[in-house]
């Protein structure tokens, strides 16, 4: 059994050899590595696996769903796939790669974070309405885990259900997997996060309200969530003992105790 990392980058993985000492000694039979670029710049450790066919993407737009499912459809090849973890280039592990696989081997769950109550789907998706009943459209966020079920029925190629409905809303990969998942009645295979930040399964710190979280956000900026250009140690032993198995925005220079320091005492001897 195998989990698939689905790396969606610009141009690098800021946290590259912090990943390489996550991989570091682990059977490559449990693991898979795909990683979407915009723009070409060459990897320290992963170039090798970066897409061959890669589109074009956009802030915001449907393009990341197509980014997305080409990754999603090249892992799913392998048929001992069975997890597809969503990460962006700037997320970090936050537990070692034994716990991550016990943690996601143990059952056959998907995982999402829930971005927002219902109603605040709208005016938004106004137009899904037409198609897709107001109590099945919801929103997630983006950097959910997938199982392979949810993976095959969400990735399939020039779907009438992704182009037409999802071409011109705002943000679409925030509403159309989880939409998905309530339409086609697969909501008892979903493990829902929300409310508490650090216990979702991918982290990020917004200022929201209803959301919380012991070192929350102040940032006045609501629309994106916080960036780490520094954090304190006692935030991160705070995570590294939270229910986050990665963590995202965090800058490759945002550390006040030394990074060499955090890797071999904080990510080796704690994980």
């Amino acid at each position: 059994m195998k989990i698939a990392f689905l790396f969606l980058i610009y141009d690098e993985i800021v946290h590259e050899d912090l990943w390489a000492k996550f991989f570091e000694g682990i059977d490559s039979s449990l693991y898979t590595i795909y990683i979407h670029y915009k723009e070409d710049k060459k990897l320290k450790h992963f170039e090798n696996h970066k897409l061959t066919n890669c589109v074009e993407t956009k802030f915001a737009d449907i393009s990341l769903i197509e980014a997305n499912n080409l990754m999603l459809r090249e892992a799913l090849k392998d048929k001992e796939n069975k997890k597809f973890i969503n990460l962006s280039q700037s997320c970090m592990p936050l537990k070692s790669f034994d716990h991550v696989y016990d943690f996601l081997t143990c059952d056959d769950n998907a995982h999402f974070f829930h971005a927002a109550k219902r109603h605040k789907c709208f005016p938004r998706c106004d137009d899904l309405l037409e198609y897709i009943s107001r109590e099945k459209i919801d929103k997630s966020n983006q950097w959910f885990i997938l199982n392979r079920t949810i993976a095959e029925r969400s990735s399939v190629e020039n779907s009438f259900y992704l182009n037409h409905l999802y071409k011109d809303i705002y943000a679409p990969e925030e509403h159309y997997y989880i939409t998905l998942v309530n339409e086609l009645g697969l909501r008892d295979m979903v493990s829902y996060t929300d409310t508490y930040m650090d216990q979702a399964t991918t982290f990020v710190n917004w200022n929201v309200p209803g959301l919380k979280y012991k070192y929350k956000s102040s940032d006045k900026m609501k629309e994106h969530p916080k960036e780490y250009f520094e954090i304190k140690e006692e935030e991160i032993v705070h995570l590294l003992n939270s229910l986050c198995l990665f963590g995202r925005k965090f800058h490759k220079d945002c550390f006040v105790i030394d990074k060499e320091e955090f890797l071999d005492e904080y990510m080796i001897k704690e994980l």
